[in-house]
């Protein structure tokens, strides 16, 4: 399953730009605070293909967007596109710490810098925060640096990790 296919199955937000995705948001490295968001209008389009002059903020700081490239989406459309397998929902760090899996996403309500560091040490590309929690500019910074993609989502963690279990991820066990 793709960023671009998270995005849209969760009605997530993306707020980095570690990885290179189909439709190519977040892959340049001025295109934080992308949002694959629909507004409820159920159209799963992302906000590149919408309107790339905006702009996101996290913790009150803007987040600049890439120019729209030839494809209509903000940075690359070079393919290089990670393919998540498998996904895992705590909150307890610890528990991240044992997994042996590669391509997996993270689900947690945990917002800190503790999840991102973790995370690095997990080799864990993808977190996806739910519980509408907000994730802080230093969180974002520091993601980047890593080459995480994080991710806000308003959903519980149940409802987020059966709306991706029904699109095709799979448990770790």
């Amino acid at each position: 399953m793709t960023l671009h296919e998270i995005l849209n199955t969760i009605d997530g937000k993306l707020l980095t730009v570690a990885a290179v995705h189909g439709c190519g948001v977040g892959s340049s490295e001025d295109n934080a605070g992308s949002s694959h968001s629909d507004g409820g209008r159920g159209n799963g389009e992302c906000a590149g293909e919408r309107d790339v002059a905006n702009t996101a903020s996290v913790g009150g700081n803007p987040l600049k967007q890439a120019a729209p490239n030839n494809n209509g989406c903000a940075g690359s459309d070079s393919g290089n596109e990670i393919a998540f397998e498998l996904a895992f929902a705590s909150d307890l760090m610890s528990d991240v710490l044992t997994l042996r899996n590669d391509n997996v996403v993270l689900l947690t309500g945990l917002a800190t810098m503790q999840t991102i560091r973790t995370a690095e040490m997990a080799d864990i590309n993808c977190i996806i925060f739910v519980r509408n929690k907000k994730v802080s500019q230093e969180m974002v910074e520091l993601a980047n640096e890593s080459g995480i993609d994080l991710i806000e989502c308003r959903y519980s963690m149940f409802r987020t990790s059966g709306l991706l279990y029904q699109a095709g991820l799979k448990p770790v066990y």
